[in-house]
């Protein structure tokens, strides 16, 4: 996985640290930090397992989903919106935004 210092660089290079405005620098931060998130959501994932087995007692046991799976399609939405934002991928139209336009 890419980390964020990675991830900032890439996407400063791509717009130039001049046309970014304050606005896009702050869009870049919300992003690593969905980025962050969607990491440890991952991780926890990976760790526990997409069902987990839950125990009340010595006769009382089952099987639940992973709490987070809802969490991790919620931000991994967030993130594609984000991007879509920056213009970083095609909207339903197939158009990207021109990284030179302000944002």
């Amino acid at each position: 996985m890419p980390t964020a210092k990675a991830v900032r660089a890439d996407l400063v290079n791509r717009f130039g640290a001049e046309g970014l405005g304050e606005a896009g620098q702050d869009l870049i931060d919300d992003y690593l930090a969905l980025l962050a998130v969607k990491n440890a959501l991952f991780e926890d994932i990976r760790t526990r397992g997409v069902i987990l087995r839950w125990k009340n007692g010595p006769e009382a046991f089952g099987y639940k989903p992973n709490p987070f799976l809802p969490v991790l399609r919620q931000t991994l939405r967030r993130m594609a919106h984000m991007r879509r934002a920056l213009g970083l991928i095609p909207d339903s139209n197939g158009n990207t935004r021109d990284p030179e336009e302000e944002l």
